[in-house]
C-alpha cells in the first residue's frame, strides 16, 4: 500500500476515534453535570438512610419514587406544605382526606394514619424536606459541590487509549510481523472494550436520568439490551479484523 494511502488512513481512524472517546465522555459528563446543578449550592449533607427506607416502604406507592405524586396522591417534591414539619407529622400521624391543592392543581385522595414511632417520624419528614427529589444520589453518599470529577476523568482516559488501541490495529497488519508487544496489546485492547461496552455501558443506561421513573423491568431491559447490542459489535468486530489479518 502507498505511504500517502497509509498516512490518510490513519489519519482518519485516529480523527474517528479520538471523536469516539469525546462523545462517550460527554455522556458521562452529562450525568455529572445533572448532579452538580441538581445540589445547587445546598450545604454538604449526607442523603437520610433511615427516612429513605421508610419513604421506600410507607409513601413509595403513593408518592412516587422522587415524590412527583401522581393524578390522585399530590406531588411531595416541589411542594410548599411540605416544608412545615408540624403539618407533615400531623398528616403522617391522623391521616388526611378531602381536596388540597399542590402548586395550582387540586387533588382529592386519602391519605390513612400511619403506625411509626417519633424516631420513624422525624426520619421521613427530614428526608422528605431535604433530601427527596434533590440528591440523585446513593444512600450515604456525600454530596459536594466542587468535588473533581475523577471518574470522568478516568473514563476518558480509557476510552482514548481503547480508541488510539482500536485504531492502531485497523492501521497495522498482523500476520507475520506479530509479536508480544502487539499481543499484549491486542489483550488490553480487547479488555477494555468489553470492560466499558458490558460494564460501564449497562450501568449508564440503567442510571440514566430519563429512565429514572420508568418501572424496574423497562429500566433491566434496556441495560440488558445495551450489554446485547456492545457484546454482539465487539465479537462481529474481533471476527471482521481476524479475517482481515489484523488480530
Amino acid at each position: 500500500m502507498p505511504v500517502a494511502r497509509t498516512t490518510l488512513r490513519s489519519f482518519v481512524v485516529l480523527v474517528f476515534a479520538l471523536l469516539l472517546a469525546a462523545s462517550l465522555a460527554s455522556m458521562a459528563g452529562a450525568q455529572d453535570e445533572t448532579t452538580e446543578s441538581t445540589s445547587g449550592e445546598a450545604p454538604v449533607r449526607e442523603v437520610n438512610e433511615a427516612g429513605q427506607a421508610i419513604y421506600d416502604s410507607v409513601c413509595f406507592a403513593c408518592h412516587q419514587p422522587n415524590g412527583e405524586g401522581t393524578a390522585v396522591f399530590p406531588p411531595l417534591y416541589p411542594n410548599p406544605h411540605v416544608d412545615d414539619a408540624v403539618y407533615v407529622e400531623d398528616v403522617i400521624r391522623n391521616g388526611r382526606t378531602g381536596e388540597i391543592v399542590v402548586n395550582g392543581v387540586t387533588y382529592n385522595g386519602r391519605m390513612p394514619a400511619q403506625n411509626l414511632t417519633d424516631e420513624e417520624i422525624t426520619a421521613v419528614i427530614d428526608y422528605v424536606q431535604f433530601d427527596l427529589g434533590r440528591l440523585p444520589v446513593t444512600p450515604g453518599e456525600v454530596v459536594g459541590e466542587d468535588a473533581f470529577p475523577w471518574g470522568l476523568l478516568t473514563l476518558f482516559a480509557l476510552v482514548s487509549v481503547l480508541a488510539v488501541g482500536i485504531a492502531y490495529i485497523i492501521v497495522t497488519p498482523g500476520g507475520e510481523g506479530f509479536t508480544w508487544a502487539r499481543a499484549w496489546w491486542l489483550a488490553a485492547v480487547v479488555f477494555l472494550y468489553f470492560a466499558i461496552a458490558t460494564v460501564w455501558l449497562p450501568d449508564y443506561v440503567i442510571n440514566e436520568p430519563a429512565l429514572a421513573s420508568m418501572p424496574d423491568l423497562v429500566r433491566d431491559l434496556a441495560a440488558a439490551g445495551a450489554w446485547f447490542v456492545a457484546l454482539a459489535a465487539g465479537i462481529y468486530s474481533l471476527r471482521i479484523l481476524q479475517k482481515r489479518g489484523r488480530v
